[in-house]
């Protein structure tokens, strides 16, 4: 711990990657710094008088509790705090656990955007499956159901030692299926997590067998869309990532950093968050999205991917990905090259190594080859972290020079083909000028880039 004072900060084993500072920042509640710290240094940490108010992460959460003189209802309950202030009146420290009211608030924000019902009238009574229920996040997530009457299963792969009351029963993974009747799961394991992608806790057809399933929630927002996301999506079931639960948890923290002051016992965890913190959050987790979100191109040979992608790279200072180069740089050979010598199969396989490569980047511009779109694996990939711009202009203004699949099998037969494989893996539908310049700048314009 440094000898300077510090107002806020986050105190943790590694912080790496950690989006705190940035939203604090936009909050208010700043300066905020990381402290990252061995095992044998928290306790010190913990007991000097040098902060305000501390954010604390695995795997601190539990020694914050003890280190407190007071805490909130929903730490004691789920045996972690991840907020410590001190208070003004009197300088004790004061423990609560803002994932809970965090959850609730991107629960109540989904339940009335799906259903138009309040996140009670939505869940109460309800099933619903907690994956990884025995871990931090997990009791955080249980606790704030158990709060709005729901019939939380936790599922676990751990003996029943580590099993809390927090959730109505436990089961191993395995009887999953004996409970294809519950309304909402919940993933609160790091299973599909950055870089561990596409990975996921649940087999995509295990959602098959779900006869009453209303939503997915992945508190996982690295990539924003995991693989079990995308599955729930596929099959036509709202989903979710955890974005907005990591802003919100942070807007709490940040209310009780700037009052110094506990929340009223009487008060749910979500309750003394207001409309404007609403907003607040919401755009706060935009900006978010907007820095993590990849912009991919995709369209026909020689529609101007490239040269656009590399222009909107350059005005809004982000790397730039194209696929076919990087294919080049890993295999040595152009795709041209490729394809002379082994055939397409082999182009395409070089062509999803470099697309899963790229998807699992964050804030690039990623300009696809023509073909990306026939090999379905390259779907999840970029849609992952990916919004996908179909670049589309007249056929008769295509340059198709040293392109040898379109030379052999026409432009006209390639958009028969693939047109209806753009249009349905398209978020946006662009209409190129053909001018790469005037392109790129209308693209920045529209992601507000």
């Amino acid at each position: 711990m440094p000898e300077s004072s510090i107002t806020y900060g986050l105190l943790g084993q590694k912080l790496g990657h950690s989006w705190s500072p940035q939203i604090h920042r936009m909050l208010g509640s700043a300066p905020y710094e990381l402290i990252e710290a061995a095992p044998q240094d928290v306790a010190s940490i913990l007991a000097c008088d040098t902060w305000s108010g501390l954010n604390v992460t695995i795997p601190y959460k539990r020694q914050a509790l003890l280190a407190a003189d007071t805490a909130s209802n929903a730490a004691r309950a789920i045996g972690a705090a991840n907020t410590l202030i001190r208070l003004k009146r009197d300088g004790s420290i004061y423990a609560d656990n803002t994932d809970a009211a965090g959850f609730l608030w991107l629960l109540e924000r989904f339940s009335q955007r799906q259903n138009n019902l309040s996140a009670c009238a939505y869940i109460r009574g309800k099933k619903v499956l907690v994956l990884g229920a025995q871990g931090g996040a997990g009791r955080a997530v249980c606790y704030a159901l158990q709060s709005l009457g729901a019939h939380s299963i936790g599922v676990s792969r751990t003996e029943e030692s580590f099993h809390h009351n927090l959730c109505s029963l436990w089961i191993p993974y395995g009887r999953i299926k004996d409970h294809s009747d519950a309304a909402l799961i919940v993933n609160c394991t790091p299973v599909g997590m950055y870089p561990n992608c596409p990975k996921s806790p649940l087999a995509p057809q295990t959602l098959d067998g779900f006869t009453q399933l209303k939503g997915v929630i992945d508190v996982i927002y690295n990539p924003l869309r995991s693989a079990l996301l995308l599955a729930a999506l596929k099959r036509g079931i709202p989903a979710e990532n955890g974005l907005g639960m990591l802003v919100a948890q942070a807007c709490a923290a940040s209310r009780l950093f700037l009052t110094g002051e506990p929340v009223s016992s009487s008060l749910s965890p979500v309750d003394f968050m207001t409309a404007a913190d609403s907003i607040t959050i919401e755009a706060i987790e935009q900006r978010l999205v907007q820095h993590l979100q990849n912009i991919v191109l995709i369209g026909m040979p020689g529609v101007g991917k490239t040269s656009a992608g590399q222009q909107l790279a350059r005005l809004c200072e982000r790397p730039f990905v194209d696929i076919d180069a990087a294919v080049q740089a890993s295999t040595g050979k152009t795709p041209a090259q490729i394809i002379r010598e082994s055939g397409e199969e082999a182009f395409r396989a070089a062509e999803s190594a470099a697309v899963k490569a790229a998807g699992l980047g964050s804030g690039h511009i990623i300009a696809c080859g023509g073909g990306t779109v026939v090999t379905s694996v390259n779907y999840e990939a970029l849609k992952q972290n990916g919004h996908l711009v179909f670049l589309d202009r007249p056929i008769h203004t295509l340059d198709t020079k040293n392109r040898p699949l379109t030379a052999a099998q026409g432009l006209e037969s390639i958009a028969r083909a693939r047109m209806p494989l753009y249009l349905s893996w398209a978020d946006t539908l662009f209409a190129c000028t053909g001018s790469p310049a005037t392109d790129a700048a209308a693209l920045k314009t529209l992601f507000s880039l």
